[in-house]
């Protein structure tokens, strides 16, 4: 008897999600698989871009930096890339960004490199951005630019 109570009350309980449970409501998908934004790596290297004179490039939506270092000790600093925050505009994220190299600098006691980029800012060597196609080909008129998947 106590097996067709358990039974009687899970049906139940199933008929009653299913009926209460659908809505009308749609599921938005957080990546959109028909979105024609694809990401882009610019290189910068010949521009000799910094934090600094990045604002002045006017990317709009720009997604990860690679500062460039000395080939000296590029392999002590472990972080490669600075991951920009969306939600800042790209000076607070140079400012940021600036700020977290400053630190490793003066960690490794590379205190002539920190001197000089606190004048001139911390080097680019490329950034990711996402964009549309039509966006990408006006840029590469400018920029050495090639498609990545991130």
């Amino acid at each position: 008897m106590k097996t067709y109570l358990v039974l009687f009350a899970v049906l139940f309980c199933l008929v009653f999600i299913s009926f209460f449970g659908s809505s009308e409501e749609n599921t938005v998908l957080v990546f959109n698989e028909n979105s024609d934004e694809l990401f882009y790596e610019i290189d910068l290297n010949d521009l000799y871009v910094t934090t600094k004179t990045l604002k002045n490039l006017n990317f709009k939506s720009i997604i990860r930096a690679y500062p460039k270092f000395s080939n000296i000790y590029e392999d002590r600093i472990e972080q490669k890339y600075y991951n920009f925050d969306t939600s800042l505009d790209t000076l607070e994220n140079c400012t940021k960004m600036q700020e977290r190299y400053m630190f490793l600098l003066n960690h490794y006691g590379l205190i002539h490199d920190k001197q000089e980029y606190q004048v001139t800012g911390i080097p680019i060597s490329k950034i990711i951005i996402i964009s549309t196609p039509t966006e990408i080909t006006e840029l590469k008129q400018e920029y050495s630019i090639k498609e990545v998947t991130v």
